[in-house]
């Protein structure tokens, strides 16, 4: 499984050659010991409905998003079909790939269930999030990983738009700490702190074995995804 393993030395002796005389030495510093999660693609739309990114999509290429209407915006904008769904005036925007910003939040509180089995359920999440991630890098699509620092009460960011930020985010990942508070912590708190606003979309990956209640969810900024077959 994968994870952080911190490894101390408690205490170090020095022997002669005849092991009758020793002595003891100052320990070297503890080391961690991170064990990283397989990283393969997994792939997933960034946004709902036309929004969704292509396989094709480069950098530089227009393509749209939806917004809220506001008074002055241009009526051949509305998206009428979306607008009657959401009962909600809402206008279709162009935007640049190369200035896209999307949102892959980590679900990392747990139920008491979940939380017996804690390790496979990390497990399972970190190699979820980390190829819905490698899909977006390989395509060119800048994003966000958050989740949640129950400590110290933030939300922490790492920012991805390439394989070094990638490999990056992973090492940091490592150090996450999944809690035992409710399978949707993390994510009523996102919405709480309505942050979901600050991203274009927002993928929320959760648990592997039934999807979130939803009732909390803005379901224009915010999709579940979770993984709900055995790792092979």
């Amino acid at each position: 499984y994968c994870g952080c393993l911190h490894v101390t030395v408690r205490q170090v002796r020095s022997y002669d050659l005849l092991g009758v005389f020793a002595f003891r030495t100052a320990a070297p510093a503890g080391r961690d010991i991170l064990l990283l999660p397989r990283m393969e693609e997994t792939w997933a739309d960034l946004m709902p409905g036309d929004s969704v990114t292509s396989a094709g999509s480069k950098p530089g290429e227009e393509r749209f998003g939806v917004r809220d209407y506001e008074e002055g915006d241009p009526v051949n904008l509305i998206h009428w079909k979306l607008s009657t769904k959401l009962d909600n005036l809402m206008l279709r925007e162009t935007i640049r790939q190369d200035n896209l910003f999307g949102c892959l939040l980590l679900e990392n509180s747990l139920s008491q269930v979940e939380y017996s089995r804690l390790a496979e359920e990390a497990d399972r999440r970190m190699e979820f999030l980390l190829g819905i991630s490698r899909f977006y890098v390989d395509r060119n699509i800048r994003h966000v990983i958050v989740y949640y620092n129950f400590e110290q009460e933030q939300f922490v960011r790492l920012p991805v738009g390439s394989a070094e930020e990638l490999y990056e985010a992973r090492r940091q990942l490592m150090y996450t700490e999944f809690v035992c508070r409710g399978r949707e912590a993390a994510g009523r708190q996102f919405a709480q702190e309505n942050m979901e606003k600050q991203f274009l979309h927002t993928l929320y990956v959760t648990g592997s074995s039934m999807a979130p209640s939803g009732e909390w969810m803005d379901e224009q900024w915010i999709t579940p995804v979770y993984r709900d077959r055995e790792r092979k």
